[in-house]
């Protein structure tokens, strides 16, 4: 049992070189990358990921008659923009998803979006029962988008969508280092 072992390991470390080598060999078939050894394609040195010239707080919020909804807000310096959840936390809250690409040119960000959101509509049934009436409540959501590009001014708060008696707005600001 004890020279089994040792054995073993032989085969074992056989078969995967010789199944890599394979692997190397036969065309269409992508060569798996190892620690300490770059792929035949991959550049010598891994390129610094894209950012923008600042951190920015970009954020989402919901007013709906004079009465904020909530918000949605992230930290960012990366162009690419993606945030989804709750507007608050109540019974039925509005979710909310937003992608999109942030750039600056010029002094102004230009954003370009895509948002998405599911708005709670709650209705009521009153059926009746043999001692009094029985209310029924049943909420169902309905699906909403859009998508487009603003110019903005950092700081600024644009109204970048009005729907069901709600107003989205959009805010991104520079943070300021510390």
């Amino acid at each position: 049992m004890k020279n089994l072992i040792p054995t073993l390991a032989l085969v074992v470390g056989y078969l995967n070189a010789a199944g890599l080598s394979c692997l190397a060999q036969v065309p269409g078939v992508p060569r798996p990358n190892l620690p300490g050894r770059p792929g035949l394609n991959s550049p010598s040195a891994p390129d610094s990921p894209e950012t923008l010239s600042a951190n920015y707080q970009v954020t989402f919020s919901a007013t709906a008659e004079g009465k904020a909804l909530g918000e949605l807000s992230m930290l960012t310096c990366s162009p690419q923009v993606s945030v989804s959840g709750p507007l608050n936390s109540g019974m039925t809250p509005t979710t909310f998803t937003v992608n999109g690409t942030l750039g600056e040119k010029d002094g102004e960000l230009l954003f370009s979006y895509g948002i998405g959101f599911s708005l709670p509509v709650t209705s009521t049934t009153i059926s009746p029962k043999t001692e009094g009436q029985q209310v029924v409540s049943n909420i169902q959501y309905q699906q909403h988008s859009s998508q487009g590009m603003l110019r903005m001014k950092p700081g600024t708060a644009y109204e970048v969508l009005k729907a069901a008696g709600a107003v989205y707005t959009i805010t991104i600001s520079p943070v300021p280092s510390k």
